[in-house]
């Protein structure tokens, strides 16, 4: 982000991608801060869903997106940072879509996990979208790459889960109305581990198949498809 370090003119106009990252990173710095103050109890944090700023880290052990990374969304139309559960399947959705790294270029279009059931501190074993065990199908979900400034050796890459373990919960809050008084919310702290085979078009060749581990911790809201009974 060069940018950042060359003088502006006052008649200079900075990419709407670029000011909403900005935005973003600083609401990221926050946040960090807001962390690191035992003051504010998770509970105190959903008094308003619609300023609740996000944690998500993700990390690749190896391959051209190694290292453990920041992400926040891009600000793009259809971007997103969800978690619902639907009593209706008993199923959780983690659903996140136009990511970028907070430093850097990486971007994930698409990173999607099934869970069975409403997840509980503690291991939550992973699912198909109607709750059926994952285990032996492998479609717990997606994580699809894209290189959309070109700034990567890839164009796109199409990645599914091998294992499909399970997600471990380490902070739970109890259910809140929210403020649509709809739905319910509360915060959950988690991560999960996974082996992803990528199959990836580089810019050099048509196809390169390659297999990593990947991690991924958030801190976020949980929202419910609609009020539980």
């Amino acid at each position: 982000m060069t940018q950042l370090h060359r003088p502006l003119l006052k008649t200079a106009v900075l990419p709407r991608r670029t000011i909403f990252k900005l935005c973003a990173i600083g609401s990221f710095g926050l946040m960090l801060n807001a962390c690191s103050d035992g003051s504010d109890s998770p509970d105190a944090q959903i008094e308003s869903v619609s300023s609740y700023i996000p944690t998500l880290f993700i990390s690749f052990k190896d391959g051209p997106n190694a290292g453990r990374h920041p992400y926040v969304v891009d600000g793009n139309p259809g971007s997103k940072v969800q978690l619902e559960y639907n009593p209706d399947t008993n199923v959780t959705l983690l659903d996140l879509r136009g990511l970028v790294a907070v430093e850097g270029d990486l971007r994930i279009d698409e990173l999607t996990r099934f869970n069975s059931g409403e997840l509980v501190l503690g291991a939550n074993r992973a699912s198909t979208w109607r709750s059926e065990s994952a285990n032996n199908n492998k479609q717990c979900g997606v994580l699809n790459l894209r290189d959309h400034e070109n700034t990567q050796i890839y164009k796109n890459g199409f990645g599914r889960y091998s294992q499909c373990g399970t997600t471990t919960i380490d902070l739970v809050t109890d259910w809140r109305n929210s403020e649509d008084s709809v739905t319910k919310v509360r915060v959950i702290k988690g991560s999960f581990s996974d082996r992803v085979r990528f199959q990836v078009s580089m810019d050099s060749q048509a196809f390169k198949r390659f297999e990593t581990e990947v991690t991924v911790e958030f801190d976020m809201l949980q929202k419910t498809a609609r009020l539980l009974k």
